[in-house]
């Protein structure tokens, strides 16, 4: 079970990545210093990005009804 700690950093470096923050030559180093230091890094890592891969498949909260998470005029009898 990876710690509620290592899943918050890895899902911070993934969020970094995708924003673009995690390319400079420091940001690199001090992210494969946080992959080397715990074996569970990897894991939670790859978790969060596997994660953030996924949740592109999911519409935007504010297309949805959030009562029937269904689109807007759509029923769960249609």
């Amino acid at each position: 079970m990876q710690s509620d700690q290592a899943w918050d950093d890895a899902w911070n470096w993934v969020m970094r990545q995708h924003e673009g923050e995690g390319r400079s030559e420091a940001a690199q180093a001090a992210f494969a210093q946080w992959l080397d230091a715990d074996p569970g890094h990897r894991k939670a890592y790859a978790d969060a990005v596997r994660l953030w891969s996924l949740s592109g498949l999911v519409p935007p909260a504010h297309d949805l009804d959030a009562a029937t998470c269904l689109p807007p005029g759509e029923s769960a009898a249609d």
